[in-house]
């Protein structure tokens, strides 16, 4: 079960798209 969901976590963080989604994460974080 672990394997697939890490691999499929690394090719999300990868991706654009994670990075700004993890950004805005951060920044909701700070705000709380």
């Amino acid at each position: 079960m672990g394997t697939a969901i890490s691999k499929k976590l690394g090719d999300m963080r990868n991706s654009p798209t994670f990075k700004s989604f993890k950004d805005k994460v951060g920044n909701i974080k700070m705000d709380l």
